[in-house]
């Protein structure tokens, strides 16, 4: 896949961006998140997450990003409206509260707790955790019978069309960046994976 090469795209930010970008911008499309709509991320501080979070942003949506209080700053200079602290406050038990997506990168919570705060047409994808998108895949149909919810599972080989375009045309309008906690050299590989 060919993308132009955006002059605001180092060797360093386009490396750290092809499968976690990828990967939150399939979950965004699957969604089909749009302008106005709240969006829930659950594990909005992680990789996929803080793309996830910076993609529904630049669609016009009001993000709640769940993330342990640590992480509070980070994801708000991200873009996060609001933080909810997953040590301390269970989202899927707070009463009046809707969201029209949900994205749940990080595997924290069944389907059946995501569907309790679902708008009535809202869509889960489930990113992360073997359990959630086993759950996705196989009760999704199930558990949305006779219901306009939806329930769905997504990797980065779901994307189709130059979406390596629409990440870098994202970059270099300001609205996408990543987030590189540190670098390491061919021979620290051990290291990193550690």
């Amino acid at each position: 896949m060919l993308a132009r090469w955006q002059s605001s795209l180092t060797v360093k930010l386009s490396s750290a961006l092809p499968t976690t970008a990828g990967t939150a911008l399939a979950a965004i499309k699957k969604a089909q998140v749009q302008a106005g709509q709240r969006v829930l991320i659950n594990g909005a501080s992680g990789g996929v997450g803080l793309f996830a979070l910076q993609i529904a942003k630049a669609q016009g949506t009001h993000v709640t990003a769940v993330v342990s209080h640590y992480n509070f700053n980070l994801v708000k200079s991200f873009g996060a409206d609001e933080c909810v602290d997953y040590k301390t406050s269970n989202i899927t038990k707070q009463k009046g509260v809707a969201f029209d997506k949900i994205i749940g990168v990080n595997g924290y919570h069944s389907v059946s707790d995501y569907k309790k705060i679902l708008t009535a047409d809202g869509f889960y994808i489930a990113i992360g955790g073997v359990r959630q998108v086993m759950e996705a895949a196989v009760l999704g149909k199930l558990l949305t019978l006779g219901q306009p919810r939806q329930i769905g599972f997504t990797s980065l080989f779901a994307l189709k069309g130059n979406w390596v375009q629409e990440l870098s045309d994202l970059v270099e309008a300001g609205k996408l960046r990543p987030y590189i906690d540190r670098v390491f050299s061919f021979a620290e590989v051990q290291k990193a994976v550690e």
